[in-house]
């Protein structure tokens, strides 16, 4: 075994805080800094770090579609849920809100996506999880899963989904 450090500081400075982590099928990394509203992207294959925005409030949540073209970002303190189109090579990119829940408070929390693209999207306060068509914009589904909803992964047809004291699994059908 062997562990290595790919980053621990941008531009000569420390990371404060690092969250949340998504991983591009290139290998790209794209990790948080909750406390500045910070995205990183980091290419471990050529020493590469550099932010990718920095006009979130407070990242929660990060997932990558699986065709790696787009990257989520749930963002609770500002009610709305971004996504980032990731190009491969390293310029500037574009950035659309999908969904704005405010004023209302809602607050998303985790994101997740399934092999064909779907974006699963945990409303922790409001104990739901939503489905959204990136390609379209539009939500697909609701589903009440009983419980806070502030983590999620999918995996096998499921969606889990953590949040107070349980671990919850969502059986998917198509």
């Amino acid at each position: 075994h062997k562990l290595e450090v790919l980053a621990d500081s941008y531009d000569g400075y420390r990371f404060g805080t690092v969250k949340d982590l998504a991983i591009a099928p290139n290998g790209d990394l794209f990790v948080s800094s909750p406390h500045s509203g910070t995205i990183y992207r980091i290419r471990p294959d050529i020493g590469y770090v550099g932010i990718l925005n920095d006009d979130l409030v407070r990242v929660e949540g990060l997932a990558m579609s699986p065709n790696g073209k787009q990257l989520v970002a749930a963002e609770p303190d500002a009610s709305r849920v971004v996504v980032y189109d990731i190009p491969e090579d390293l310029i500037l990119v574009d950035s659309w809100t999908l969904v704005d829940f405010s004023p209302s408070g809602v607050e998303p929390k985790g994101v997740a996506f399934d092999e064909k693209g779907r974006l699963f999207l945990a409303l922790g306060n409001l104990n739901e999880v939503r489905v959204f068509d990136l390609e379209l914009g539009l939500e697909l589904a609701r589903y009440d899963v009983g419980g806070e909803a502030e983590n999620i992964s999918y995996w096998s047809g499921s969606l889990y989904i953590g949040g107070g004291n349980q671990m919850r699994r969502l059986r998917l059908r198509d």
